[in-house]
């Protein structure tokens, strides 16, 4: 994973706001999945 994007403060609000939800482990993971190919998708 890129360094650059996980800095961004969007992307830490969304990781922030994910754990508050209480998502399983595999939830957790499967999400941060998916929100890193959103994110890469949107800065390229």
């Amino acid at each position: 994973m890129s360094k650059n994007l996980l800095s961004t403060s969007e992307m830490r609000l969304r990781l922030v706001d994910l754990e508050y939800k209480g998502v399983t482990e595999q939830e957790f993971k499967s999400k941060v999945k998916k929100m890193y190919i959103e994110e890469y998708v949107y800065f390229t």
